[in-house]
């Protein structure tokens, strides 16, 4: 409880630092966004203005140009009585004037080019660069939620780490405070060990449970003997019984391991395989698809009950109608997973035993 209380706190720490940095980064992108619209209003003024002067010098330059043509041409008048003619404000522009100005209209023509580009260079850098923002702010909030990610599965991992080790110190603990009634059962015969294991499998206890099923994992996988005493004594209904009857907590996972690894031991002998009919094959078969369904997370039921499947599998028609379903539902939860793990392999056995 001290634990889980310390992480809470430190959940509760961290979800308002987040709010925090997220607030943060907020203002900031606020500020930049206004930043940029005011830039971009100042640009397209600066465009309009532009346009503007550059609309009106050509037309400037032109008129000063029809006026010093006009002051430079002869202006002459013939009087009525044809006596003289006169010439009023005449004006010769002489060619080397003439090659000036039209250098300096070239100058200047090449000046405002050489600005243009400049102006055109200046934008496209500017573009260039919002985009480079826009590309970092992405790749960092990306990272932020990688970080978090990670940071949630080390103490999702941690808090489970916490109550695996808890639950191995309570066994340790039991392990050791072995009473007098635990002493008298372990000096006796195997057998009548393993006839009180199989009453109290179906016990309401949980810790009752485990250690039935402790028994019966340590004896049925070594003697076939033991494995036919179950069987006959309908062994397989109990373990089926008691394995609908656990969830998926962590406590009824540690009875659901040993109760796989003793239908597989009880199944495997092909001695009790042929004592089941064909409508007995098909309740295991698809009991045990839905067990894998239920516990996909936990590796040693997969591949137990994977071989059980695989052994009494044969040639049921109605199990291979339903085979894709399962399969894919299967395919969709181990999608993560890389090709060494166990239940992954498991998998690739289905296939090829129930699509083929």
């Amino acid at each position: 409880m001290k634990c889980d209380k310390i992480l809470q706190e430190r959940e509760a720490k961290v979800v308002i630092i987040q709010k925090f940095v997220r607030g943060w980064l907020a203002r900031k992108l606020c500020q930049k966004l206004l930043y940029e619209a005011n830039t971009r209003k100042r640009e397209n003024a600066s465009i309009v203005i532009q346009r503007c002067i550059l609309h009106e010098m050509p037309s400037h330059r032109f008129n000063n140009a029809a006026v010093v043509l006009q002051n430079s041409t002869y202006v002459t008048e013939y009087s009525d009585n044809e006596i003289e003619s006169k010439v009023y404000e005449c004006e010769i522009i002489s060619s080397a004037e003439y090659l000036r100005i039209l250098r300096e209209l070239k100058r200047q023509h090449n000046l405002l080019r050489i600005r243009r580009q400049k102006f055109l260079q200046a934008v496209e850098n500017k573009i260039k660069y919002a985009i480079f923002l826009k590309a970092e702010r992405d790749r960092r909030v990306k990272a932020a939620t990688i970080v978090q990610t990670w940071w949630r599965g080390y103490l999702s991992r941690k808090r489970y780490m916490a109550i695996r080790n808890k639950i191995a110190a309570n066994r340790v603990v039991r392990q050791q405070a072995v009473s007098n009634e635990e002493r008298s059962e372990l000096m006796q015969p195997i057998m009548n060990r393993v006839i009180n294991a199989m009453k109290n499998l179906n016990s309401k206890h949980l810790y009752i449970r485990y250690k039935a099923t402790e028994v019966l994992q340590k004896f049925v996988g070594l003697s076939e003997l033991c494995a036919q005493y179950v069987f006959n004594n309908g062994g397989l209904e109990c373990i089926l019984d008691s394995l609908d009857g656990c969830n998926r907590g962590v406590g009824s996972t540690e009875v659901v391991v040993p109760l796989c690894s003793i239908l597989w031991n009880v199944l495997k002998f092909k001695i009790i395989r042929g004592k089941l009919d064909e409508q007995r094959r098909q309740d295991i078969v698809r009991q045990c698809c839905h067990f894998i369904l239920a516990f996909y997370r936990v590796p040693d039921v997969v591949t137990d009950l994977t071989a059980i499947i695989v052994a009494l599998n044969g040639n049921n028609k109605q199990l291979k109608k339903e085979a894709p379903y399962f399969i894919a539902e299967l395919t969709k939860k181990f999608a993560k997973l890389s090709g060494c793990d166990e239940r992954v392999i498991a998998l690739r056995k289905l296939q090829s035993c129930l699509l083929n």
